[in-house]
């Protein structure tokens, strides 16, 4: 007769989302400035009231961030933001602690440049795709479907990247946008449902404009479209 282990799926897979919470709840956290390298953080106690979980959930989830390197942990003296060496921090890790400023200028830099060149470069498969996009995002604005519009958003920025034809931007960029996808979810969603509709509509007339460009020809146009964009995206809590 075979023997069972009995044990109850659900709280497993409950426990497991409740220490993905507190680790996006720890990102945020540092995101915020509040702490920066070499801070020590709040204890296991205490975080586990700050996000109402117990303390083995709070300890499941150091374990995860010091595994990444976000979080150092020392016998005796508490957990502390890990200070790492410049140039050595994994991407992602090192977008969780940036200033939105800091995040802002790089992505301006970064999108102007590629939608330049993709002004200069784009084929006409490239641009059916961006097209595609844009149409998935206007639908999605019309039905305020905020999470739609950012995953065709994402598309789209990825097919401009792709269009400019160089294959070192467009892994930089996928790293980029990978890395500030799930923050950058939360954000919109916020924003979204408290923000100002006009803001939002001004926000998708500077994307045709850089869609337009683009299929134009048009370098300057599409760089400055792209920086209208981004510019508006970082301003919509205002």
């Amino acid at each position: 007769m075979s023997t069972f282990v009995n044990y109850e799926p659900h709280r497993i897979v409950r426990r497991r989302q409740l220490v993905d919470e507190v680790i996006a709840g720890m990102h945020e956290l540092l995101a915020s400035g509040r702490y920066r390298e070499g801070d020590k953080i709040p204890t296991e106690g205490q975080l586990g009231e700050m996000f109402t979980v117990s303390r083995t959930t709070v300890r499941e989830a150091i374990k995860v961030l010091a595994k990444t390197g976000i979080l150092e942990v020392q016998q005796g003296r508490g957990t502390f933001v890990a200070r790492r060496a410049p140039g050595k921090e994994p991407l992602e890790n090192r977008l969780v602690r940036a200033r939105e400023q800091d995040v802002y200028e790089a992505r301006l830099l970064l999108e102007t440049d590629i939608a330049r060149l993709a002004a200069q470069r784009r084929s006409e498969e490239d641009m059916l795709v961006m097209r595609r996009c844009l149409e998935e995002c206007e639908m999605a604005f019309k039905q305020g479907d905020a999470g739609r519009y950012l995953s065709y958003d994402a598309e789209f920025h990825v097919a401009m990247s792709e269009a400019c034809k160089n294959a070192i931007l467009l892994d930089v960029y996928v790293a980029f946008s990978d890395a500030l996808r799930d923050s950058l979810r939360r954000r919109w969603e916020l924003d979204w449902s408290a923000g100002s509709e006009e803001r939002r509509a001004g926000m998708l007339a500077s994307y045709r404009d850089l869609y337009q460009a683009i299929c134009d020809g048009e370098p300057e146009k599409a760089a400055a479209a792209a920086a209208a964009y981004i510019g508006q995206m970082y301003t919509m809590r205002e």
